[in-house]
């Protein structure tokens, strides 16, 4: 009997440990774009990754990762990120004008103990313009045409298949 009570408790531990929330591949947030025209993105963030690639008209979403930095706890629940999103940041998501304006900062009661990094994943219709920042991630572009303005301060720039105007700076990463 003991044998077979170890046995259902590890497979227990399994089902848990595979259910919990990965903030490394699973979207914090995933919206859909559908019905949506859009031909511009602005998107910044104060820690994380940005990336823009084209997709056929009607696929278009955001996808928001949201995940601890530095030296904080990586195995935290949807519900701790949550909090603490809501708790340090303000973090903005609208069309207007088919513009998808994306935004994250800190609140002004900041606490550098509990940063979180908050990437986007953007699909957009390849037609489309953009103006990207963050002041540390990587910033890639892949498959867009029109006029592309993106900064970082610290991260890399990373650009595939476009056409148009394209003016991307780095302060620290590769290109």
């Amino acid at each position: 009997m003991k044998p077979f009570l170890s046995l259902l408790l590890l497979v227990n531990f399994s089902i848990a440990a595979q259910a919990q929330f990965n903030t490394e591949k699973d979207p914090y947030l995933t919206q859909s774009l559908k019905g949506k025209s859009i031909n511009k993105v602005n998107a910044r963030t104060a820690g994380g990754n940005i990336i823009v690639s084209s997709v056929h008209t009607g696929e278009s979403r955001l996808e928001v990762y949201v995940r601890p930095s530095g030296n904080t706890n990586s195995r935290l629940s949807k519900d701790e990120l949550r909090q603490k999103l809501e708790e340090d940041y303000d973090l903005k998501i609208n069309v207007t004008n088919q513009v998808l304006n994306v935004t994250a900062k800190p609140k002004g009661n900041f606490n550098w103990k509990r940063q979180l990094s908050i990437s986007y994943k953007i699909y957009v219709p390849q037609n489309v313009s953009t103006t990207l920042n963050t002041s540390g991630g990587s910033i890639s572009l892949t498959g867009l045409t029109g006029s592309q303005e993106f900064t970082t301060s610290g991260g890399s720039l990373h650009i595939d298949q476009l056409k148009g105007e394209v003016n991307g700076r780095t302060s620290g990463g590769s290109i």
